[in-house]
């Protein structure tokens, strides 16, 4: 478990967990996760609560910057908490090129001693690791009832609601309780329309026998869980009425297309927690979502294949440019490269720095992106014209223009630049239309 050569390692022993340093054990304080936990966040509390390992409060953190309320894993780890899915921590599976395979549940796993394992908790860390790891989701699995009750629990409820509900399916036969689950929708469904379509079709799934022994709401149904189930109804309901209003927020929205117009943008200004889904419900290639905190979030459609490299690097460059401090400008912005994602703060990170870049200028920058990675390149003609700096779009360091400026000084024998080179970019020309502003930066 030793991580960037560090000596002080995580381990168990005599059922605690603590840190083994300089030949001496001491035992955790606490173990610490991001606010709005995951499944993941929460696998490994969740397991030693289960198997009695003794490893001190749960605590929920921010992070910003890299760091964990303004200090390192190390130092965390020095007062005795141990960091879980963040921080690069030692129970931390990012950057996940590094962990293939692995997540913060089946890491604390492999600390955990092999007389206290077995096929259902094998099973259980199985599932994280798909889950967390692999993008997979089914209806009402316990990682998306986890993601159902973060939206509007805070941290700590969340952690007991599903800790119940694990458990729950922990001492489970592995026959369902079908009939109190039942029971249970029929008392909520009592005088409701608009019930989701998702959970309509789980029931009606459930009623024709057709179920798995996944770890899912109908797994962990039990008369202990019996509010836990109903409030996972009720929030679902919840949620498709808010999905319905955000449905109508985009009729109304902004259109930008590009390519053969089969490629569109959007950009809206919301608290809506389903107005993601509902964008990318509705086709979207890109979504740009602000909220009433100043916080921003472009998201995009994974198959469409949108370089959120490019995007996130011209966004730093316009934004260095606006405050005339481009350290600033990086910590704005946040390339969520494996989501496609990039945000000025969220949910689970909220950014004291709001971006200085309107939407308006946000989609521009976005769709001239989308534009040249598609072919639009009227300057230099596809690259038969030389490559310029007096180029509108040559500060943004896009990738389809760098190709051909690599193959322009290959052809002249200069200088190549690498394509994941972008710290020549910032001494380039600067977007000239994105006017200055007075900012008070916190």
């Amino acid at each position: 478990m030793e991580r960037n050569g560090n000596e002080a390692t995580v381990g168990i022993e005599c059922g605690i967990l603590g840190v083994r340093t300089a030949g001496k054990f001491y035992p955790a304080m606490g173990m610490a996760t991001h606010t709005k936990p995951d499944i993941d966040a929460l696998g490994p509390k969740i397991i030693s609560d289960f198997l009695n390992i003794e490893t001190g409060k749960l605590l929920f953190k921010t992070a910003a910057n890299g760091l964990i309320e303004g200090k390192t894993a190390q130092e965390w780890m020095k007062d005795g908490v141990i960091l879980v899915d963040m921080g690069n921590g030692q129970l931390d599976h990012h950057p996940a090129k590094d962990f293939p395979n692995e997540c913060a549940t089946s890491l604390f796993y492999k600390l955990v001693p092999a007389e206290k394992r077995s096929e259902k908790l094998d099973k259980f860390v199985e599932f994280v690791i798909d889950r967390d790891t692999r993008a997979t989701a089914q209806p009402f699995d316990l990682s998306q009832m986890c993601k159902i009750l973060t939206a509007n629990n805070d941290s700590v409820a969340v952690y007991s609601y599903m800790q119940a509900a694990f458990s729950a399916f922990m001492s489970s036969s592995g026959k369902p309780s079908v009939a109190l689950f039942l029971e249970i929708f029929e008392e909520f469904s009592k005088g409701k329309t608009n019930i989701s379509p998702v959970l309509e079709k789980y029931v009606k799934n459930i009623r024709e026998g057709k179920y798995s022994n996944i770890p899912d709401l109908l797994m962990a149904t039990c008369e202990e869980t019996r509010d836990l189930v109903r409030l996972i109804m009720e929030e679902v309901y919840q949620n498709q009425l808010d999905f319905e209003q955000a449905r109508k927020l985009f009729a109304n929205s902004p259109k930008i297309f590009w390519g053969n117009n089969d490629r569109a943008l959007t950009y809206i200004w919301t608290d809506n927690k389903q107005a993601l889904r509902a964008g990318l419900n509705e086709g979207f290639s890109v979504i740009i979502i602000q909220n009433s905190s100043g916080n921003t979030g472009i998201y995009t459609q994974i198959n469409h294949r949108i370089n959120t490299d490019d995007i996130y690097h011209a966004l730093v460059e316009a934004e260095g440019s606006v405050r005339d401090n481009r350290e600033t400008a990086q910590k704005v912005w946040y390339n969520h490269a494996g989501a496609k994602q990039i945000l000025n703060g969220s949910f689970t990170a909220p950014n004291p720095i709001s971006t200085a870049l309107t939407l308006e200028e946000i989609a521009d920058i976005i769709v001239t992106i989308c534009k040249i990675n598609n072919g639009y390149l009227p300057y230099c003609k596809g690259g038969s014209l030389q490559c310029s700096e007096k180029c509108n779009f040559h500060w943004m360091g896009v990738s389809m223009c760098v190709k051909i400026r690599n193959q322009q000084k290959k052809t002249n024998g200069e200088t190549i630049i690498r394509n994941d080179d972008y710290t020549q970019i910032s001494s380039l020309k600067r977007k000239p239309e994105i006017k200055r502003k007075k900012l008070n930066n916190k």
